[in-house]
């Protein structure tokens, strides 16, 4: 290669975007207006700073674990930086959604609100409240967090695709690496048997206290991950979940 085509090709690779996946099982081929909303301003705000932000709505796929799977497929065939699971009823700030793709960690969510009314639920399960682990940008380490704002980076995702077996699935070959799991005493949803997973490839969970996804049902529930964890830890360390 010549200097002139070395120099290029620095200048190539400097402006190419980053590609990031935005994944989103939708069994009815909906979305709710304002994960619409959040999307839209996601993806003009990761056009200002340089990455690509492809949004992959999956439809028509009633099992769950399996239209992750796909979703996982995809962003490892096409060689996309990180993915991230959205689910369709949620509503984010864009602003966090960028903090989440440039964090340093290779798994890392957004705390979504339960639908329910009872204060103090979370998708989130703590390691415990007499020492928060927290790195520089406050996020914290959990022992798992839910799927529905998620997510793995490349290095994550590649590991997960080495270890986890092939199946065939309506005619097409995925790898297994969402499902659901059972110790005859207890149900284990995929996005908590994902986080076991991971961790058993030595991963650490970690999350973002301090943006709560909103999540759309009958009406909105909005929560605040943040305060939550601060009463936790100075009133009521019973009141753990």
């Amino acid at each position: 290669m010549t200097k002139d085509h070395q120099g290029f090709a620095a200048v190539e690779e400097e402006t190419r975007l980053r590609r990031v996946l935005i994944g989103t099982p939708a069994l009815d081929g909906r979305v709710h207006a304002w994960y619409a909303d959040s999307l839209s301003n996601s993806i003009k705000a990761c056009a200002a700073n340089g990455i690509d932000l492809q949004p992959v709505i999956l439809i028509d796929e009633s099992i769950l674990p399996m239209a992750r799977n796909e979703l996982l497929n995809i962003a490892y065939v096409d060689n996309y930086e990180s993915i991230i699971f959205i689910d369709s009823d949620q509503i984010w700030d864009a602003g966090a959604l960028l903090d989440i793709i440039n964090s340093q960690h290779d798994v890392i969510g957004l705390p979504v609100v339960s639908k329910t009314d009872e204060p103090g639920n979370f998708n989130v399960k703590l390691k415990g409240i007499d020492h928060i682990e927290k790195d520089e940008q406050g996020n914290i380490k959990v022992d798992a967090v839910g799927t529905g704002f998620l997510k793995l980076s490349r290095k994550a995702l590649e590991a997960l695709w080495n270890s986890n077996p092939t199946t065939l699935f309506r005619g097409k070959e995925l790898k297994l690496i969402c499902e659901y799991a059972t110790s005859y005493s207890e149900f284990v949803g995929e996005d908590i048997y994902l986080c076991t997973k991971l961790k058993e490839l030595e991963f650490d969970i970690w999350v973002n206290p301090n943006a709560t996804c909103a999540h759309i049902g009958s009406k909105v529930w909005m929560g605040d991950f943040a305060h939550f964890l601060e009463f936790l830890t100075t009133q009521q360390p019973e009141q753990i979940r």
